[in-house]
């Protein structure tokens, strides 16, 4: 039993679906364990807890996710595919539900194997496939199967505005996520440097701009050893953008003292 190469396909983008839907609130809290443990805050050991725990959460989801959402995942679902048992085409049960997706860490291979031989390493491991509503009619000679395996009828364009809904929510809140993070770091002893030293600079005052209409739009730290020092140094790379104009200001901080690299910095 051999589902089409397009069924296939369709399972393919029904798993990354399922993927970003399960790993989304980790990602989240990724970013924001990221912020709080950069600024050394006490609660970043919490946060990074929590991190752990939520990515082994996603993992186990992205595992059992025909089980979590009713015999068979969101991403399933959309494109009307049902798991059933190889040899009686009815429901998989609960144990191939739930052990058929531990597969899932070597997805590269998992993926090659399933468009060349219509099976997962799952399927084969647990006697599954995954069939489109026309292949189990088909294979049930016409007549109406269970409607317990009924998958729902969903058009193309569904389909796509689904697919498309999902990836822009994604974007949405990683934009949120990262705009909120930058937001916080103009308390920052190392932000109020950079902007003052921007705002007081020649070229900003050749360009004449606004100083009530500059953003943040990146941040990056790092942390080295000085050669002459035993205490490290931090380098701080901050964005600016200001009338569509980019600006990049480097400081560092060594000895606990903020300080802005004219060197590194390109303007003047």
């Amino acid at each position: 039993m051999k589902p089409r190469l397009s069924t296939r396909i369709k399972r393919g983008i029904a798993f990354f679906i399922d993927w970003n839907l399960c790993l989304l609130p980790s990602l989240i809290v990724v970013l924001v364990s990221a912020h709080f443990l950069q600024n050394g805050a006490d609660i970043g050991v919490i946060a990074g807890l929590i991190m752990l725990v939520l990515m082994l959460a996603s993992m186990a989801c992205i595992a059992v996710r025909d089980v979590i959402f009713g015999g068979t995942s969101i991403g399933k679902r959309i494109f009307g595919l049902v798991v059933v048992d190889e040899k009686t085409l009815k429901k998989a049960s609960l144990t191939q539900s739930l052990f058929r997706g531990i597969f899932f860490f070597i997805y590269n291979i998992d993926g090659l194997i399933l468009l060349v031989s219509g099976k997962s390493i799952g399927d084969m491991a647990f006697g599954t496939v995954v069939l489109s509503k026309k292949e189990l009619d088909a294979l049930n000679e016409g007549l109406a199967y269970n409607v317990e395996l009924q998958p729902k009828k969903t058009s193309t364009a569904k389909i796509i505005v689904t697919v498309v809904a999902i990836c822009l929510a994604f974007l949405l809140v990683l934009i949120g996520v990262i705009f909120a993070m930058l937001e916080s770091r103009k308390d920052s002893e190392e932000y109020k440097l950079a902007y003052d030293y921007l705002v007081n600079s020649e070229t900003f005052a050749e360009l004449n701009l606004d100083e009530s209409k500059i953003w943040m739009n990146s941040y990056s730290s790092h942390s080295t050893l000085a050669p002459d020092s035993e205490s490290p140094m931090t380098t701080v790379e901050m964005g600016f953008v200001a009338k569509l104009r980019s600006f990049t200001v480097i400081c560092h901080r060594e000895n606990g003292v903020w300080s802005v690299c004219e060197d590194c910095t390109r303007f003047k």
